[in-house]
């Protein structure tokens, strides 16, 4: 018998689109377009409230610098002011603690070749931005850096404009934390730039792609803060971009100690970004808890 000429091999490719897969951690059914059931969604440390950490620079004091997450989740410093460095980002925002379940989800997408769990991540992490937009904080580097995009405008030409209908508090560009070519060959694709480009569809900005790792450096797992610093010393380039006067968001999987970030934070700021986010899937949990 052809079975083929009976189900056609279209027909049964919907008929199981709209089965139900297995949750990705406890493999129940999962829920109608995720990887994970209804529970252990919940169930992820973080999910109710994002992390928003400013470097004590972005706000004078009395002014909101800190929207905590759950505070039993230990995934920010509530009632402190942050645990930023100065010289790193102004601004972080991680959707997640990095505890179990949600390190076993990065470990997947990283290493795993897990790359159809980056939706679920990405969504987890513009729903944490979002709800720091509703929440309604602005701070002094907020209206500085738009004072001096507007000076760069009118200095050198158009530049780059928001989207139209985008709120005033979100950043003119993306950049993901880029790779070295030998490690993008390893693992076959970005995990920061498959985060980064479903963020910059959901919130309609720019991503650009001249930001670039030009030396390949050991892993920064095992590292301390100091080796992990030393370790990127002249890793990172931007290329042919302009970001004079720009609001820039880096997107990455997850912020340990920082290094990274604070490293790129410095070679956007000396290209004349006057605003530098950073935005991840989930941090480590602080540890002086």
């Amino acid at each position: 018998m052809n079975f083929s000429a009976l189900f056609p091999l279209r027909w049964v490719q919907q008929v199981l689109q709209h089965l139900p897969s297995a949750c990705f951690l406890c493999a129940a059914p999962a829920a109608q377009g995720s990887t994970l059931c209804l529970w252990c969604q919940q169930a992820l440390p973080g999910t109710r409230e994002p992390v928003l950490e400013q470097t004590e620079n972005a706000s004078s004091p009395g002014q909101a610098g800190t929207f905590p997450a759950s505070p039993s989740k230990r995934s920010s410093y509530p009632g402190h002011r942050s645990g930023l460095r100065e010289q790193g980002p102004d601004e972080l925002i991680a959707a997640f603690s990095y505890e179990y379940p949600v390190n076993r989800l990065i470990r997947h997408l990283k290493y795993g070749a897990g790359l159809y769990l980056a939706p679920l991540l990405a969504d987890a992490l513009v729903q944490a931005i979002q709800t720091r937009q509703g929440a309604g904080l602005e701070d002094a580097r907020v209206r500085a850096c738009a004072t001096q995009q507007h000076s760069a405008l009118a200095s050198s030409g158009p530049g780059l404009p928001r989207p139209q209908g985008q709120p005033r508090d979100l950043p003119h560009k993306l950049f993901a934390v880029p790779l070295s070519r030998r490690r993008l060959r390893q693992r076959g694709y970005n995990q920061a730039w498959e985060i980064a480009r479903r963020l910059s569809q959901a919130l309609a900005i720019p991503l650009g792609s001249e930001l670039v790792r030009i030396r390949h450096t050991p892993a920064q797992a095992g590292l301390n803060a100091l080796q992990r610093r030393q370790n990127l010393t002249q890793a990172f380039a931007l290329e042919a971009s302009s970001v004079k006067g720009l609001d820039i968001a880096l997107v990455d999987d997850v912020y340990t100690t920082g290094a990274t970030l604070e490293v790129l934070a410095q070679l956007l700021r000396e290209h004349g970004a006057c605003r530098v986010r950073a935005w991840v899937v989930a941090r480590t949990p602080a540890p002086d808890f």
